[in-house]
């Protein structure tokens, strides 16, 4: 419909453009004929009359067949849903948890082992993943490495060959260290607060290139283990910040070496006047021997800041006992 009118509406108006043109060219003509004569010429423009159409209406929408079908249905004929019966849930014991009352439902039941059943750390780590790996190091020396989730933050007892220290677990339970090996077949042992304790071994088949001496105590006393020349070292194992903790030195050195040792006690305001005890241990190219307790007498309070000194000879026997200040 928009079409047809814009066609009439172009039509007319070039119709009626063209019979304007057509006047204004022959303006001069029709002028003097209209002046030079008597008589009156009449001229008539023709002018066609637009054909109007009428435009179709755009036929009714369809009515909603469903809703007029829905309307027609006499009150009360559509069907509702039935309200829901009035259930009382069981109540179920409180702490009891669902591994548990599975495993009372029929007699001579076993309920698998699940995750449900292990311990977990804060962290969310399995406590039951605990576990100690030894490795063999360099001049037979032991890469202790020790996880233990659920232990963060505790003292443990590492013990080797006789020996012992205390120590402290990282905020993660983990520990790791390097202990210089007292046998060829290593046996080491941590033990927890809790009475509990892991074990692993690993053989170190170079512990005859090297001689050892090993010192540990425990209590307040102070022990210091030095080596009386260049090729000798000590490594220091224990956290002496804890109470009643056990300290461990061991001074390394290649075997056959000339080199002496000395141990020396502190005299102290907590242990003047009193003996303390320590136990002694040596490893010579790979052969161990016993343990042998030693016990000091220190003087008294009045010697407070002296050491005494226990030198001994390559072969490790002790040789001099003396106060140094």
């Amino acid at each position: 419909m928009q079409i047809r009118r814009r066609v009439l509406t172009v039509g007319a108006t070039f119709f009626l453009a063209a019979a304007t043109g057509h006047i204004m060219q022959n303006g001069d003509s029709i002028g003097a004929r209209l002046r030079g004569s008597a008589s009156t010429e009449t001229i008539e423009l023709a002018v066609t009359k637009p054909e109007v159409v009428q435009a179709e209406r755009p036929a009714p929408a369809a009515p909603d067949a469903v809703g007029d079908a829905l309307a027609a249905l006499p009150a009360g004929a559509v069907a509702t849903l039935p309200d829901l019966p009035d259930i009382l849930a069981p109540t179920l014991a409180p702490g009891l948890r669902l591994a548990a009352r599975v495993a009372t439902l029929e007699q001579g039941y076993t309920r698998a082992p699940s995750a449900a059943d292990l311990t977990y750390s804060p962290f969310g780590l399995v406590c039951e993943a605990t576990g100690l790996a030894l490795a063999a190091g360099p001049d037979a020396t032991i890469a202790v490495t020790l996880k233990a989730p659920c232990h963060a933050d505790e003292r443990v007892t590492l013990r080797h060959a006789g020996l012992a220290a205390t120590l402290k677990t990282d905020a993660g339970g983990q520990l790791t260290l390097s202990l210089p090996a007292m046998t060829a077949k290593a046996e080491v042992t941590v033990g927890f607060a809790d009475g509990s304790l892991v074990r692993a071994d690993v053989s170190l088949p170079d512990i005859a290139t090297v001689d050892r001496m090993a010192l540990t105590w425990r209590g307040n006393a102070k022990f210091d283990l030095a080596a009386l020349g260049s090729d000798g070292q000590v490594t220091t194992l224990g956290d002496a910040a804890l109470a009643g903790a056990h300290q461990l030195q061991i001074l390394s050195r290649p075997h056959g070496s000339e080199t002496q040792s000395r141990i020396e006690a502190a005299v102290s305001s907590a242990v003047c006047g009193r003996e303390v005890r320590a136990t002694v241990m040596q490893m010579a190219g790979g052969r161990t021997g016993t343990p042998v307790p030693l016990s000091i007498q220190l003087p008294g309070c009045a010697a407070a800041g002296e050491i005494v000194v226990m030198d001994f000879d390559r072969d490790m026997v002790p040789t001099t006992l003396a106060f140094a200040r």
